[in-house]
């Protein structure tokens, strides 16, 4: 029985041979790193991510501004 160890250890089977390694497909990241990540989101660019983030915060402000003079925290100067 050990012979026939010895017989598979110096069988050329075994040898150290260089193997190339096939690079794994890396996973596609998710949530917060997905929308970082480069190329399109939704089907847009980041130049119209960029462009709809401002018209959004843009849209609050203007929302925000509107509340405060509504609810009468802010007042508007006189002009006079």
């Amino acid at each position: 029985m050990l012979d026939d160890f010895r017989k598979q250890a110096d069988d050329s089977l075994f040898e150290f041979e260089e193997v190339e390694e096939e690079e794994e497909p890396q996973e596609q990241p998710e949530g917060v790193m997905r929308l970082l990540s480069v190329g399109p989101v939704w089907g847009i660019t980041p130049r119209q991510r960029f462009i709809l983030a401002m018209m959004l915060f843009l849209f609050i402000c203007l929302l925000g501004a509107l509340f405060l003079l509504l609810t009468q925290r802010v007042a508007l100067p006189s002009l006079g």
